[in-house]
């Protein structure tokens, strides 16, 4: 039977448009992610590949917990400006997110520098890496595209998203096969990797600028914060605690790189980045459908329709989950065969790590739409207490874990967390349906 788009909802039809256009830049950024790690780690020996992997998280932490992720707040404050048709409204929204875009992009590159120094000696940093750190960490200043990303989303501009986001890949993948080539060392792969990200941001500026131009919000800075949806303090309370679940889910997504260096060595810290990107692939068909589902559920919820609004979420949880399932098999078949044949016998320690960290992601991928249903709804505090619990279990399951059984009790407390986190979103959202849109 022939598949017609035509033949779905118009709301059918837009999410598929859409998620075709996400998942296309997803899986061609995913394999050029992996290329470049499959570059520099062939290029590099396990522990300086270590101590490049422990530079680059560093600087994503410091930057994910301290910068805002203000995307969330464009969609769930400009979706409802949108439907009301208060353009007013949408100035203050704008000019709030762009002030804390600013303001903490500033405040995570200053503590990211001054901290570099008095971390080293749990990395086995010498001084030319700490010099390495420091420098790394200008990304930070220049991640000041919360906006450009909610507007994106708001105007289901999804294919530009994508390109963007593989226009980032792209230099870093050739950056990177240009270092393989010439077997560059350390340094090479430091300043190359850094130039792609700021280009790639410098590119999501440049793109802000000129939508906000297009949408005639280019003079937000005029915006009355007080006249967002609920006052400025409800919005600033909605950025502070979506920041955290952000800051939170990212602390499991990238701390744990650092603590598994810390507790082990920078060689081992490798090993487990090389058994994440590989166990990590399983949510990259489906990572774009979390980008693309929250405006259409903030949409829903902000027009009152719940019976929609349950009907997609069961939809997409359903579907993800199958997915899901399918891909968990094929990478428990193909894993061993894969990283010889990409990053070398000698990272296949990885092998069982890759399939228990894949255990966790399954779990993650089949509840994708936990966190953006509850979001819309205006549940974020139950977000917050589903992620907070759930982190305090996994870092301490990770360290006793990691601590007795090494590489491997690593991978298992990431399925820990999954569990943890599932079963407290499961009975948020059980409480949020009966309870309404707040």
């Amino acid at each position: 039977m022939q598949f017609r788009l035509s033949a779905l909802s118009p709301l059918g039809q837009s999410l598929v448009r859409n998620a075709g256009a996400m998942f296309s830049g997803n899986m061609t950024s995913s394999v050029l992610g992996l290329l470049s790690v499959m570059a520099a780690a062939r290029t590099l020996e396990p522990k300086l590949f270590g101590v490049l992997t422990l530079i680059v998280t560093y600087a994503t932490v410091m930057d994910r917990l301290l910068n805002f992720q203000s995307w969330t707040a464009v969609v769930r404050f400009g979706a409802s400006a949108r439907e009301r048709g208060k353009q007013e409204e949408m100035l203050a929204v704008v000019k709030l997110c762009i002030s804390a875009d600013i303001a903490t992009a500033c405040l995570g590159t200053v503590i990211a520098i001054g901290v570099a120094p008095l971390v080293a000696g749990h990395f086995e940093w010498t001084e030319r890496d700490v010099i390495f750190v420091q420098i790394y960490a200008l990304t930070i200043a220049t991640n000041i595209v919360g906006v450009t990303t909610g507007l994106l989303q708001l105007e289901r501009d999804f294919k530009l998203l994508a390109r963007l986001n593989v226009l980032g890949a792209i230099l870093k993948a050739a950056f990177s096969l240009l270092g393989f080539a010439g077997d560059f060392g350390l340094p090479y792969f430091v300043i190359s990797w850094l130039i792609a990200d700021l280009l790639k941001n410098s590119s999501l500026l440049y793109v802000g600028i000129t939508l906000l131009q297009r949408l005639g919000l280019l003079g937000f800075w005029r915006g009355d914060t007080r006249q967002v949806e609920g006052g400025r303090r409800r919005a600033l309370k909605f950025l502070l605690v979506t920041n955290l679940v952000a800051s939170l889910k990212m602390s499991i997504r990238e701390l744990d790189v650092l603590l598994v260096g810390a507790i082990l060595d920078p060689r081992g810290a490798g090993i487990y980045k090389i058994a994440k990107q590989f166990g990590s692939t399983l949510s990259k068909p489906v990572d774009p459908v979390n980008v693309v589902i929250y405006p259409e559920f903030a949409s829903l919820s902000a027009s009152g329709d719940d019976k929609r609004f349950w009907r997609l979420f069961a939809r997409v949880t359903i579907a993800t989950t199958v997915i899901a399932t399918v891909m968990l098999i094929l990478l428990a078949i193909v894993a061993k065969p894969l990283i010889t044949h990409t990053v070398g016998s000698e990272y296949l320690a990885a092998v069982p790590v890759v399939i228990l960290y894949a255990t966790g992601v399954h779990i993650a991928i089949s509840t994708i739409a936990f966190y953006p249903a509850l979001t819309a709804l205006g549940y974020e505090n139950r977000s917050l207490l589903a992620i907070s619990v759930g982190t305090a279990i996994y870092f301490w399951a990770l360290y006793l874990l990691t601590l007795n059984y090494g590489l491997l009790g690593a991978g298992g407390s990431y399925f820990v967390f999954y569990i943890v986190w599932s079963v407290i979103m499961s009975l948020s959202l059980r409480a949020a349906r009966v309870g309404g849109r707040r």
